[in-house]
């Protein structure tokens, strides 16, 4: 399995030991963690939705949404 870096840069997904990428995310001094998917793209857009979401088109994002 590639690591996240050589794939896509992203920022709230990392692979796990089952081979799948987990969305971890703090907030209010807690860490949540959202879930695990196959396919580390989809796991980055989440986590988008998520922070956007909560914090706003301000959140750090994996992806440009500034053209939105």
């Amino acid at each position: 399995q590639p690591t996240p870096s050589q794939v896509l840069r992203t920022v709230g997904v990392s692979l796990n030991s089952h081979g799948c990428w987990q969305i971890m995310f703090k907030y209010n001094k807690a860490r949540y963690y959202l879930c695990s998917l196959k396919d580390i793209q989809e796991a980055a857009l989440v986590y988008d939705i998520v922070m956007v979401q909560i914090k706003g088109m301000n959140a750090k994002t994996n992806f440009d949404y500034s053209q939105a």
